[in-house]
């Protein structure tokens, strides 16, 4: 089901604004469905490389780094450095231990060193504590800009989140029950609410006379024996796309399966479609929430990949990161295994870090 549901004039006419105004929100529907498509795609992508390739090398990683904190952490223990060099020794190892926590935050050699090691005298818990903190201002900024209410407590955990999720539909879904059954206040007020029962009425009209037609041609029980299954897949999909609003779909389906012809539909009136319009509008802001959901339950970088169109050459990207990075780190434990080696780079290491 290829075929976008545009109007396309008949003996080079121009289109009416309005016709033009619903093949734009047809246009920008498919261009969002693609997106929110991709997206999930991508999901699946990145959870299978996450788990089945990025994690077991980051683990190889930290065991890596760990061995290399092990042996700096001898070396400022020991009596063959100067105090000087204890103290970029120091800084070094809290360095490669904040990196082992970023990936393993329950590490808790890491932690213990951490602590041993923080030049501000702040324990892991606290210092993490408040980056959360500022993890939660930036999550609640970004999703109350997408319309989203979320308190801090809701980011504590997957769960939380998903939670409140649900809270928020069913609120959403209550609100509306209670604005679509409440007595105005005035007559004004019932003058309004009388208007917008009346365009939903239209609207609804609107999108079951498409659907109606789609159902006269499939309806399983007027199908002949040999392709009832065949036209109980279509009723289904039919039947969903009619359930959830989808204007577009039903559109597509109704060039597909019935018209056979794109130029029937500039025989749609403009009360129809400014009614089609409006589901259109409906299902554009439906798409950009889903969009949305689907990315905020990653952190960045991977919350920005998933709107990329190859999350793949990301993923490859960070896989031959992790590997070179380990590699190297192979190689400095060999070079840190020789006290002079160790004095050698010291003297060339600058203190960047200011004590608070």
């Amino acid at each position: 089901m290829n075929a976008l549901p545009l109007i396309i004039p008949k003996d080079q006419k121009e289109l009416s604004k309005i016709q033009e105004t619903f093949n734009k929100k047809v246009r920008e529907v498919a261009k969002l469905k693609k997106k929110l498509e991709d997206v999930k795609q991508n999901v699946t992508i990145l959870e299978n490389a996450l788990q089945s390739v990025v994690m077991p090398l980051q683990k190889e990683l930290e065991a890596t780094r760990m061995q290399l904190i092990e042996l700096l952490n001898e070396h400022y223990q020991s009596n063959n450095f100067t105090k000087k060099e204890k103290e970029k020794i120091a800084l070094l190892v809290f360095e490669f231990v904040s990196e082992v926590l970023e990936i393993s935050p329950d590490n808790t050699r890491a932690i213990e060193l951490y602590n041993f090691y923080s030049p501000n005298k702040k324990s892991y818990q606290d210092n993490m504590k408040e980056i959360e903190d500022l993890e939660k201002d930036f999550l609640q900024f970004m999703s109350s800009s997408m319309g989203f209410k979320f308190d801090k407590e809701d980011f504590d955990s997957p769960e939380n989140f998903f939670q409140k999720m649900q809270e928020m539909e069913e609120k959403f879904k209550q609100e509306n029950f209670e604005e679509k059954n409440r007595k105005p206040k005035n007559a004004k007020e019932a003058q309004r609410l009388a208007k917008q029962m009346q365009e939903r009425k239209n609207l609804n009209k609107a999108i079951k006379a498409l659907y109606n037609d789609l159902a006269k041609q499939f309806h399983p029980d007027l199908a002949d024996e040999g392709i009832k299954a065949e036209k109980e897949k279509v009723m289904q999909e039919i039947t969903t796309a009619y359930e959830k609003g989808d204007v577009f779909t039903l559109l597509q389906m109704h060039i597909t399966h019935i018209q056979n012809n794109q130029n029937d539909l500039e025989k749609i009136t403009t009360e129809q479609l400014q009614y089609y319009i409006k589901f259109l509008n409906e299902q554009i802001k439906n798409i950009q929430r889903e969009i949305s959901l689907e990315t905020l339950k990653y952190n960045y970088p991977y919350s920005d990949w998933l709107l990329k169109q190859n999350i793949q050459k990301k993923i490859d990207g960070l896989v031959k990161e992790i590997e070179y990075a380990r590699q190297r780190f192979l190689e400095d434990i060999e070079v840190t295994k020789d006290i002079q080696a160790v004095k050698l780079r010291l003297k060339n290491y600058r203190i960047q870090y200011k004590k608070s």
